[in-house]
């Protein structure tokens, strides 16, 4: 909405001008136009905001190519907006300031947060995915994510920001497990630091995000594709011990997913029946080359839906679960 309306009022001043045959030059400087009252350069200062606007509305769209770059623009180019509106007209510092007070609150919650080291343990797994225990009071929910930050010369410039992981397991009140499939370049580096070091030290903030659906249903089906397995281990794993009955469906197109440690152990928490469908290109031994169709399979099922996964796959679960017998959830995750 804001850029909407930034765009809109932009819009309108220029072609006001223009309409009025102001050259460009007095548009934006004001140069011998400005009212009394009205700052020169007011305009000028308006047109910048607009394009550190659609910088970082470019870097919002593209931050899963690069995610590091997408916090920095958040992080760095708020400020002088607010700056520049201030310059463009006194009055909107008024509407800036509850923001503001709660964008300084919320920033001294996290230095503060960050300020504290998490006891931790970290491995790979077979399959090649980053398993992180957190040993820390979280009181996290199914569903629920935590921030974590890398505290290491080592990590470069990675150690700058926290990343947005999902809590895999709850193995006790004050122990927590995080799964990271390695990406993007702050996991696979994280990665190479684990294999090549095996020491550091993390910071956690969290729980953020809203629990996923209660247990009010007797069945439920759980489809992951890909590393939204990690979103449905928690809620599954919660579900099993209220003996509810849970069916898992994991599509994925890397060779050995399958051999997560905490895969294994959902087997021996309750009713749980898990399908695997393996959709790479390579021929893999273990399991064979099938996909799934929500569509075939939905079509006389009635319980809930939880989806996480490419958003092709939860389109196709989203129509296929249509049904007014089935209540559907999907994760969308905003980091």
């Amino acid at each position: 909405m804001f850029g909407i309306s930034t765009f809109i009022h932009m819009a309108e001043v220029m072609i006001s001008f223009i309409v009025r045959g102001k050259p460009f030059f007095q548009t934006l400087t004001g140069y011998g136009i400005a009212k009394p009252g009205i700052k020169p350069y007011g305009n000028l200062f308006g047109l910048i905001i607009f394009i550190l606007y659609l910088v970082v509305y470019r870097y919002a769209i593209n931050r899963k190519v690069d995610y590091q770059l997408f916090l920095i623009m958040h992080s760095v180019l708020p400020l002088p907006i607010v700056i520049l509106a201030f310059l463009h007209a006194n009055s909107n510092i008024v509407y800036t300031l509850p923001s503001l007070v709660l964008y300084l609150l919320d920033l001294v919650v996290r230095i503060y947060n960050y300020s504290s080291y998490c006891k931790c343990q970290y491995s790979i797994e077979k399959n090649g995915y980053i398993r992180i225990d957190l040993y820390t009071k979280l009181n996290a929910c199914p569903g629920q994510y935590v921030q974590i930050k890398v505290i290491d010369g080592k990590f470069g410039n990675n150690s700058l920001f926290a990343h947005p992981f999902t809590i895999a397991a709850n193995v006790s009140q004050n122990h927590y497990v995080v799964l990271i499939k390695p990406n993007g370049k702050w996991t696979t580096n994280l990665k190479t630091l684990i294999e090549n070091d095996g020491e550091f030290k993390l910071s956690v903030s969290g729980p953020f995000g809203k629990p996923i659906f209660k247990s009010e249903f007797d069945h439920y089906v759980f489809v992951a594709g890909g590393s939204g397995i990690t979103s449905c281990l928690l809620p599954i794993s919660e579900l099993l011990y209220k003996n509810k009955s849970v069916v898992l469906i994991w599509t994925f197109n890397d060779k050995y997913s399958e051999q997560l440690s905490l895969l294994e152990d959902l087997k021996e928490l309750g009713d749980i029946k898990i399908h695997l469908y393996y959709t790479g290109k390579e021929e893999y031994d273990g399991i064979p080359n099938s996909r799934f169709d929500p569509f075939n399979y939905f079509s006389l099922y009635s319980g809930a839906v939880y989806c996480c996964g490419p958003e092709s796959l939860m389109e196709d679960v989203k129509k296929a679960t249509s049904s007014s017998k089935i209540t559907y959830e999907c994760a969308e995750y905003t980091f």
